[in-house]
């Protein structure tokens, strides 16, 4: 409604204009009205009170949108720590594709250009980048070497094995040596770098790259980018595990192929319950029991009683002694060859604390071994008593030649001392001489027949040289 108050020159202005909401310019009040002063000094304080207000919803927006800015951030670390704890390819073991996740994640959680992971080279002479993503082109790359000659105060930077947190990137002492040749053509105004440790010691460090404004790094931020940097050891953790895993398997694989192929039969038995938990290939040929039969049963299971007792018998002498046992004959009740004679040898395998953990059998199949040499041995016998009968018939028919020869040459020598003539005597002769030659090899036979029969004796005349 209109206010028909009257206005004089004692009429109190500031009521009245605030109650109406006016502002009067200075314009409208002139001459020496004692209102003039009054009047300006009214719309200098309404002026005031504006620009204060303003100024207070500016700060408001300000505020608000800082608070925005800062919970956006913290969802956005909170889901990078999320990713970075459930992730499989993180702790799969593979580094590439752990170390591509881990850099994405980081340049997405805190909203850089770039995120990358160096690692030192050998003597700590250079860092090389094991990966660089660009978050623009979400571009993996990687292979990019600093040496520390080139950059020794970024690299005394990294020697503190603390976070170098560069808000003005190329100014700051310790990453301005990058300005005229990195930072600058890409546009990269802030950097904050986190120390990568693994087994207590430092091996490198994940970088992140701000472009735009310079930035200036959060308590968060910089806690979310170690988190990012001790994901990078388990990282390696992994690998290393991963590597020692598969050079175990590896040998593993080896060892059981060497096992798997042994010409001879080998088993494995536990030491607490001596069941069978290896079998090899010779094994199955040789009882003809195959290993998914074997495996985890006793031979209580396979052989016959008494076989079983002495077989587990002489397992657990072995498991109690921890020393190799060497059986050399054993006989094993087969499944489609009968009874084989084996040659079997029981070692104990021990565990880091000592103790028998397994028992390893080695058993070698030396049944035709065994025939051949009872087959030799009949041989042997055979030869021998045809040895003896040879000698046997030798001595005697040297004894019945010799026994009428040493009267031929009686007789011979008694003709020839009897008056004969020219011709007589000359045969006569002939007959003594023959018979005196034939008793010499009857006499050597029967040395040849002492010499078999171990009866040959020696004896020492002198002679003239």
């Amino acid at each position: 409604m209109p206010d028909h108050r009257h206005i004089d020159s004692t009429t109190p202005i500031r009521p009245l204009l605030s109650d109406r909401g006016w502002h009067a310019p200075q314009s409208r009040w002139s001459g020496d009205s004692p209102l003039v002063g009054c009047h300006t000094g009214l719309t200098r304080g309404r002026d005031q009170r504006g620009r204060t207000a303003v100024s207070r919803y500016y700060r408001k927006k300000r505020t608000e949108a800082q608070r925005a800015e800062s919970a956006a951030l913290l969802r956005r670390i909170q889901a990078g720590l999320l990713e970075l704890a459930t992730n499989a390819d993180i702790y799969s073991g593979q580094r590439t594709e752990a170390f591509h996740v881990i850099s994405r994640i980081a340049a997405q959680s805190l909203d850089v250009a770039r995120a990358s992971i160096w690692f030192f080279t050998e003597a700590r002479a250079a860092i090389r980048c094991a990966d660089l993503y660009e978050q623009q082109t979400h571009r993996h790359s990687s292979g990019i070497e600093l040496p520390a000659t080139a950059f020794p105060r970024y690299f005394a930077g990294l020697n503190t094995e603390r976070s170098i947190a560069a808000d003005q990137a190329r100014t700051d002492p310790r990453t301005s040596e990058f300005a005229d040749s990195y930072l600058a053509p890409l546009g990269i105004t802030s950097m904050l770098d986190v120390p990568i440790r693994a087994e207590g010691k430092m091996v490198g460090v994940i970088c992140h790259e701000h472009i735009g404004s310079s930035r200036q790094w959060t308590l968060e931020e910089e806690q979310f980018a170690m988190s990012v940097a001790n994901t990078v050891s388990l990282v390696l953790e992994a690998a290393d595990r991963r590597r020692a895993e598969i050079e175990t398997e590896r040998s593993k694989n080896f060892l059981n192929s060497v096992i798997e192929n042994l010409p001879i039969m080998v088993f494995v038995k536990d030491a607490e319950h001596l069941r069978f938990v290896q079998w090899n290939k010779s094994a199955e040929d040789l009882t003809g029991f195959m290993r998914d039969t074997v495996i985890g049963k006793s031979d209580y299971d396979f052989f016959p009683q008494d076989e079983a007792a002495f077989f587990i018998q002489k397992g657990r002498e072995v498991i109690e002694s921890r020393c190799l046992q060497d059986i050399r004959e054993e006989p094993l009740a087969t499944g489609h060859r009968g009874t084989r004679i084996l040659h079997t040898r029981k070692i104990p395998i021990l565990n880091a604390q000592g103790q028998t953990e397994y028992l390893l059998g080695i058993s070698e199949d030396i049944t035709e071994q065994k025939q051949g040499e009872e087959a030799l041995l009949k041989a042997k016998e055979v030869a021998e008593a045809a040895s003896v009968a040879k000698s046997q018939f030798l001595a005697n028919m040297s004894h019945e030649i010799r026994t009428p020869m040493n009267g031929v040459l009686g007789m011979a020598e008694l003709l020839l001392n009897t008056p004969l003539t020219d011709k007589q005597r000359h045969l006569t002769e002939n007959v003594h001489r023959s018979g005196t030659a034939l008793l010499g090899v009857i006499n050597e036979i029967l040395d040849f027949s002492k010499i078999e029969a171990g009866k040959l004796e020696l004896e020492q005349l002198e002679f003239g040289l």
